[in-house]
């Protein structure tokens, strides 16, 4: 199944089929070769994300989404270690590609040795068998409880609330990023909008000539805000410990890259931001209920046939 509502009924029991779906593609990824681990640990906890986006669309009118929510979140948490040695090798690897023209790779090359020592030592340490055993029994468990779930309304009365309040709190915190520009500010609204991306890609159906094409820039905009994430913590690890990666001088070249790197994607962030978040949270809600409202009509000859 699709990470899509694909009709405007039965929201409830298609919350519990997307969720079965993405709980048993976990699980599937758990299975693979263990060569694959890093792929397994970024798809693992990508389903996890979409999940929690799932059920935070439904928020209002589902009682069980606190418990649920923090299940996800730990499943994630297992494996984040893993992640975070892997984008910080990536993110060097971006940075260095994004002023190929202007530097010399071979001069950081303390740094890349350095990052690609770290990878490697958080999987050696990574007990990969209980780690993955026990994502599989707490997907497990996770997938025997969503297919129970229950909503307290149906139709666009379980969906409008949850909405409203993602996209108002993506708003709120590209406000508070614009007026005090630091990563952690950053990092919250990418976590924001990054909610309201799954919520449009789920509501894609009411209206897939508008949907699709705003899903797709949300995303564009979450992945400059990942990126800017990725690079403040880059460099904060350098701060943290210079001397581990290289002589002074190189160290302060490369913090310099990142923070001019930072700077533009923050520039590029709140020109798609300004557009993306234009409209406010009640024009908005009220536009995508209209659009279920006539995806409703138009499902109700077929359903009645």
């Amino acid at each position: 199944m699709t990470y899509s509502f694909d009709t405007p009924c039965r929201v409830e029991q298609q919350v519990r089929a997307i969720a079965d779906y993405q709980i048993g593609a976990a699980l599937g990824e758990l299975d693979r070769d263990e060569e694959d681990r890093e792929d397994i640990v970024h798809d693992v906890r990508l389903r996890c994300k979409k999940l929690r986006g799932l059920i935070r669309l439904v928020r209002p009118a589902f009682a069980g989404y606190k418990a649920e929510n923090a299940a996800f979140r730990h499943i994630a948490h297992l494996f984040e270690d893993m992640r975070d040695a892997k984008v910080m090798q990536d993110t060097y690897d971006a940075l260095i590609a994004a002023f190929e023209d202007q530097v010399d790779r071979s001069a950081f090359a303390s740094v890349r040795r350095e990052m690609t020592s770290r990878r490697k030592a958080v999987l050696a340490r990574a007990d990969w068998d209980a780690l993955r055993g026990k994502a599989r029994e707490a997907l497990v468990e996770a997938r025997d409880r969503a297919r129970g779930w229950s909503l307290e309304a149906e139709g666009w009365d379980a969906i409008e609330d949850g909405l409203a309040k993602t996209h108002k709190r993506a708003v709120k915190a590209m406000d508070r990023a614009v007026r005090d520009p630091t990563g952690p500010n950053h990092h919250e609204w990418r976590k924001r909008a990054k909610y309201h991306w799954y919520h449009t890609r789920l509501l894609k159906h009411a209206f897939p000539q508008a949907l699709k094409p705003r899903a797709a820039t949300i995303k564009d905009l979450c992945d400059m805000l990942g990126d800017h994430h990725d690079m403040h913590v880059f460099i904060e690890t350098l701060e943290g410990e210079p001397g581990a990666f290289g002589e002074a001088e190189t160290i302060a070249l490369l913090r310099a890259m990142a923070e001019r790197r930072s700077e533009e994607l923050e520039n590029e962030a709140r020109a798609l931001g300004d557009r993306l978040f234009a409209e406010g949270t009640g024009a908005l809600t009220a536009r995508i209920g209209a659009y279920w409202s006539a995806w409703e009509t138009q499902a109700q000859p077929a359903d009645a046939a």
